[in-house]
């Protein structure tokens, strides 16, 4: 229950801001893409993997016991599923696009269009990237099975390399700030509710992993503890997990800035505001996960390398083919923006 609390709050942070910009509860509301994005991808599932589907669930949300023979199965139906959700989406975006490109001279009727697109891109993203990922995340961690009893000596010196992660994170935000502030732009960067959409990853893999499971991977890197392999492995995965979660926050964000702007073309500074939004959660969110996150994982990841029992082969299996779908979904996101400012510029015109 406490953790199904953390996931609605996580998606009541990002609720809140869309409200909080002036959006409704209505905007997010369009059965056609609720009906190609959510209910055909379950259909789907349901078809080709019959049974094995609803025990997938179960096993990842702990309604079942893992398998004697592993969850490997099991990560695999959970991927599929996401697979069929992802390819759902960016059908019902494809088809948004055709119909606002073709009814561009006939705004009346270009509405509903351009409502399909984006809506198909906020329900892809919540049920893809903040829903089925980190749940085969949690599936692999519940696969590398109870953490080893004796201890491995660490290959890093913790305290420097956190000191590291600081500087890093201090001379990348440090430069950004300074070229803005030269440029005099400096709170333009600065958007509160960017930022909050963002942050809104910490409760939402605190619902997966646990709380203590989230602050353990996150402290991995300063600990003096000494961790076992396993251990290890587990505080990859769930870096990993947090790290998509932030991808897909920073997609979700662009797309509700997206929506802001369309619902207010005839007014400039609802535009602004939306567009302000739609342009700094993805850079949020790529600073955050690539500055922060990602030298984490990679840290764990090269002291995994020497060690045995299959712990990085689950957690390949669990990475595979996130690299390219994060590609698909910031190439979908210029996409819908490069829309959204064309929009815009007819509107003016």
């Amino acid at each position: 229950m406490g953790r199904m609390v953390l996931f609605l709050l996580g998606l009541l942070i990002v609720l809140v801001i869309h409200i909080w910009e002036g959006g409704t509860l209505k905007m997010l509301l369009h059965p056609g893409a609720a009906l190609l994005c959510v209910l055909c991808p379950f259909l789907l599932g349901v078809v080709v993997y019959r049974a094995d589907l609803l025990h997938a669930l179960q096993v990842a949300c702990g309604r079942a016991p893992s398998p004697a023979g592993g969850v490997g199965r099991q990560m695999q139906v959970l991927s599929g599923l996401r697979m069929l959700c992802i390819t759902q989406g960016g059908l019902g975006f494809l088809v948004g696009v055709i119909g606002t490109v073709g009814t561009i001279t006939k705004p009346e009727l270009m509405g509903s269009w351009v409502a399909l697109t984006l809506l198909s891109m906020v329900y892809t993203v919540t049920l893809a990237e903040l829903t089925l990922a980190p749940l085969i995340d949690r599936l692999a961690i519940s696969g590398l099975g109870s953490p080893d009893a004796a201890p491995d000596g660490l290959a890093s010196d913790w305290r420097r390399a956190g000191l590291a992660d600081l500087l890093v994170l201090l001379t990348a935000g440090g430069t950004l700030l300074l070229v803005a502030a030269l440029a005099g732009t400096v709170t333009h960067f600065i958007q509160p509710a960017a930022v909050l959409i963002i942050l809104a990853y910490a409760p939402l893999n605190a619902s997966f992993h646990g709380i203590g499971g989230h602050l353990q991977a996150f402290n991995a890197n300063i600990s003096h503890a000494h961790c076992t392999a396993r251990q290890q492995a587990q505080q990859q995965l769930v870096l990993l997990s947090a790290r998509t979660l932030i991808y897909g926050l920073g997609s979700l964000g662009m797309t509700i800035g997206a929506i802001h702007i369309c619902s207010a073309l005839e007014d400039p500074i609802k535009v602004g505001a939306g567009l302000a939004v739609a342009l700094c959660a993805p850079l949020i969110s790529v600073f955050v996960a690539e500055l922060f996150v990602a030298p984490r994982i990679h840290r764990l990841q090269a002291d995994l390398a020497n060690n045995h029992g299959g712990a990085e082969q689950i957690f390949e299996a669990a990475n595979q083919g996130r690299a390219p779908l994060r590609q698909a979904v910031v190439v979908s996101s210029a996409t819908v923006l490069a829309l959204v400012l064309v929009l815009f510029a007819v509107s003016l015109a």
